[in-house]
């Protein structure tokens, strides 16, 4: 496959398996997709000046798409990446994954792929011969297209909060906003689109609430434009009825931390 088809299908996977938008993250996946190539001189990998000689030493002694096209090999990088997993997991799972990912998607080309090596048998994916990809293709370039979509699709929903908030979203379920509050609420400050009735007055409610915090796995509290507290989800206890809840984003949290040193002085001016 093409370097960028490979590029964009390891960042689109990577994106949708480990739920981020990271462009760390992401940018290690793209970069990694591109060292299995290192096994020939004519791929960009494999012209870099800092890489031209151990592209040339592996190109000499083994067969395109052979020995870093394999399992073996993506074991073997795992374990010696294992010192990365000790500072960051989630790099280490990146680099790994998109290694693999960028071998593995030569495997739906005609050439195919030796993932099993040293045995010499290859892996080509799908069996009809006839819809196999050939690089550099024009299926290839729609393909490239229909990836590129994708991976927008899919971080621009990781930047949002994810799928699963997306689909708790759309269903606007108490629990499902709840779990999302006790998600997020230590780092952004949320509020609470709310559908329902109120269950004293029973007069319908319609409006944005400023969320406190989770209650229940169903309740949550909330504050109105007023200042004024309600319980609302789907209990007895509830004095607002949800039928439909979406949480929104308002703002990042911040923290600060003061130290207060009381020295005979009244408690109550110190804490106003």
């Amino acid at each position: 496959m093409m370097n960028s088809t490979q590029a964009v299908f390891s960042v689109a996977l990577i994106s949708l398996a480990m739920g981020t938008a990271d462009p760390v993250l992401l940018g290690t996946a793209a970069i990694a997709s591109q060292f299995p190539d290192l096994d020939t001189s004519k791929s960009w990998i494999g012209r870099l000046p800092p890489l031209t000689f151990v592209s040339r030493w592996i190109e000499k002694r083994y067969s395109h798409r052979t020995l870093t096209h394999s399992f073996l090999f993506s074991l073997g990088l795992a374990v010696a990446t294992v010192p990365i997993a000790l500072w960051n997991q989630s790099l280490w799972i990146a680099l790994n994954l998109g290694y693999f990912l960028g071998w593995y998607a030569d495997n739906f080309t005609k050439q195919g792929v030796c993932a099993f090596f040293p045995h010499p048998g290859r892996l080509v994916t799908p069996g009809n011969p006839r819809l196999r990809l050939s690089t550099g293709s024009s299926a290839e370039y729609f393909l490239l297209v229909l990836l590129v979509c994708g991976a927008i699709a899919i971080i621009n929903l990781n930047t949002s909060g994810g799928i699963l908030k997306a689909f708790n979203q759309t269903l606007g379920l108490s629990s499902g906003a709840v779990e999302i509050v006790a998600a997020e609420q230590n780092q952004y400050l949320l509020m609470a689109q709310i559908r329902g009735r109120n269950t004293l007055t029973q007069q319908a409610v319609q409006g944005q609430f400023e969320v406190v915090q989770p209650l229940t796995q169903t309740d949550l509290l909330v504050k109105d434009s007023q200042g004024k507290l309600y319980r609302a989800g789907e209990t007895q206890e509830s004095q607002i009825l949800i039928t439909q809840v979406q949480i929104q984003r308002q703002g990042i949290v911040k923290q600060s931390v003061q130290e207060i040193r009381l020295e005979d002085e009244p408690i109550a001016e110190v804490l106003s």
